[in-house]
């Protein structure tokens, strides 16, 4: 299913999440910040994502939660954040768990880092980002 929304800021790298999991991240004639933005994270992040969503699904396929969806995934101060709706106490512990994970992931390659800010900016970094950082914008990274 090819959802119409502002492209993510890695170019489509999570639209497999939306084919998979459109009744997760869907919701028709919604305005919500998923269906306008993607996934607001860089692609390094993809596979503890996709993780968590695959854990949620089948969570919910033995505990439905109705009206239950996914509403906004994105980095916030160098913090994945997982915004949903339907609150319950295991989607939370598989959300804090993913966070944990991305807490020590760099936001631009999938090597270990941890939280910097140059430039006032607060990010997720390895050392070679880390040090890029200062002098140039996330966009123009190697």
């Amino acid at each position: 299913m090819e959802i119409k929304r502002a492209e993510s800021r890695e170019h489509g790298v999570y639209q497999e999440l939306f084919d998979k999991y459109p009744h997760l991240l869907y919701k028709e004639e919604s305005r919500y910040a998923m269906q306008l933005f993607g996934f607001e994270t860089g692609k390094s992040w993809f596979p503890v994502i996709k993780e968590a969503i695959e854990k949620i699904d089948a969570y919910l396929k033995e505990n439905p939660i109705e009206g239950f969806f996914i509403s906004q995934v994105k980095s916030k101060f160098a913090h994945l954040c997982i915004y949903y709706q339907g609150w319950d106490e295991e989607i939370n512990k598989i959300i804090a768990e993913a966070e944990s994970k991305c807490s020590k992931i760099c936001e631009f390659c999938d090597q270990p880092g941890d939280r910097c800010s140059p430039r006032g900016w607060i990010y997720i970094a390895c050392d070679n980002h880390k040090e890029q950082l200062k002098t140039k914008y996330p966009r123009d990274l190697d």
